[in-house]
């Protein structure tokens, strides 16, 4: 088991969620969402629901590589699967999928918006649905479905 570690003098939060958890995404899924090559003895099917820092990754989770600086926490990830150029794809530990591409970064992104699609559009500060009470609407005004226009908005 992969403990979470920690910094010292550094504060963590346990959970840090802030969208609901998804259904997930089976590595195959990732592969061909990305772009990316996971290996051919690679476990395709594996269901990958969140995405994580290498040093704070689990079994579940994706990361991802493309700067040296990390090279540490990239060997100790604890993640399910990590996208990663050639450069680095050597030093993934044998128990992390590598998935190759040339731009680790942006095929994270795009699985972080698979997964997390709720991220993409702010939502009310306060919860609401449609106009709030003490917002305030020219008469005029056309308010396409599912907007929601907060208390104090003028």
């Amino acid at each position: 088991m992969c403990p979470i570690k920690i910094a010292s003098g550094k504060s963590s939060m346990s959970e840090p969620q802030f969208f609901k958890n998804s259904a997930g995404l089976s590595v195959r899924a990732i592969a061909e969402l990305t772009g990316a090559q996971p290996p051919s003895e690679a476990r395709l099917n594996r269901i990958i629901d969140n995405i994580a820092a290498l040093d704070r990754a689990g079994p579940h989770d994706l990361t991802f590589i493309d700067d040296a600086k990390y090279a540490e926490a990239l060997r100790s990830t604890c993640a399910g699967a990590c996208l990663t150029s050639e450069r680095f794809a050597a030093q993934v530990p044998d128990h992390v999928i590598v998935l190759r591409t040339p731009e680790p970064s942006s095929a994270f992104v795009a699985v972080a918006r698979k997964l997390y699609p709720e991220a993409l559009r702010p939502g009310s500060l306060f919860g609401v649905n449609g106009v709030a009470a003490g917002a305030i609407v020219h008469p005029s005004a056309q308010i396409e479905n599912g907007v929601s226009i907060d208390p104090g908005v003028v």
